[in-house]
């Protein structure tokens, strides 16, 4: 009886170090494509000029006035929003992020 307690503990014990080698392993690549990402994010987020190029594309798409003292661009260095005054009321139109800019209108 002993004998089959031991061998359980060590079937368990070795398996547990298994698991954790492979979590090991998984989580040191997971963290290095996390970095890859955020570094590739940081030196392709789009400008004010993208931003604002967009906007204007948009604005002749739709044929509205958008006036330049309404829209404003917040940099969060990994992403980019552009907002839009409405009523007062700060409203993102804009989401910019890995060189692409992407507009949106809520109306």
């Amino acid at each position: 009886m002993p004998m089959q307690s031991v061998a359980v503990v060590l079937a368990v014990l070795l398996v547990l170090y298994l698991l954790f080698k492979l979590f090991k392993t998984l989580f040191k690549w997971l963290l290095i494509a996390m970095i890859v990402l955020a570094v590739i994010a940081f030196f392709s987020n789009p400008d004010l000029a993208a931003h604002n190029s967009k906007l204007a594309q948009v604005k002749k798409e739709l044929k509205r006035e958008i006036k330049e003292k309404e829209v404003m661009f917040d940099d969060y260095k990994f992403f980019s929003l552009t907002k839009k005054k409405i009523d007062g009321e700060e409203t993102v139109v804009g989401v910019g992020a890995l060189g692409k800019v992407w507009t949106f209108e809520d109306e």
